[in-house]
């Protein structure tokens, strides 16, 4: 019903004022053209990242993934690629790329999920690690390995508790994972 309402109300407006609904019109094919160029740039320059990386040329990597940022800040990709090629030479800009992109995409699994690897797995910081795998978990789509994640870095912090609880989780989305059967055993007989 509302619908129609709006249908109704946007035909009035063209017949009374013709000229400013044609003005509005064409601004909105402007507003769509603009878009859609934006959005074949910035698949150009994803495009060009693949072939630069396959060419070897990585130090030109990071330069086009910041152009598709600016471009586009709601695409995770970029982010994970220049933050990752950022983790052995530059692990302050690495980090730095991840909050970037997890403040212009909080609900996004991804970001936060890349950020607990960085903090475990390079800088070996599972107390670092835990909120960013505790915040991607607890995002709607995040895939099972990512509860995989914050269990098993409760699990090296000695949580045993919260670790139980989160592998069981873990059970609960994917019944047949036979490493989250084999930890849940683990702990649950008093091992860490």
């Amino acid at each position: 019903m509302r619908t129609l309402a709006h249908l109704c109300l946007a035909a009035i407006i063209l017949l009374a004022r013709p000229a400013a609904a044609q003005e509005a019109l064409h601004q909105e094919q402007v507003r769509q053209a603009i878009a859609a160029a934006r959005d074949d740039l910035v698949d150009l320059l994803w495009w060009r990242t693949e072939s630069l990386f396959h060419e070897g040329d990585i130090a030109r990597i990071i330069p086009v993934c910041d152009l598709v940022i600016q471009l586009d800040p709601s695409f995770v990709e970029p982010y994970a690629v220049s933050a990752w090629l950022s983790w052995d030479q530059r692990p302050q800009e690495a980090a730095a790329r991840y909050q970037a992109g997890i403040a212009a995409n909080p609900k996004d699994y991804q970001l936060q999920h890349e950020l607990g690897l960085f903090y475990s797995l390079r800088r070996r910081d599972q107390a670092a690690a835990l909120p960013h795998f505790r915040q991607a978990a607890s995002l709607p789509g995040a895939p099972p390995y990512v509860q995989r994640s914050y269990a098993r870095c409760l699990t090296k912090l000695g949580r045993r508790q919260e670790a139980i609880a989160a592998w069981k989780r873990v059970l609960d989305r994917e019944p047949n994972d036979p490493i989250a059967r084999r930890e849940l055993e683990r702990l649950s007989a008093g091992g860490r």
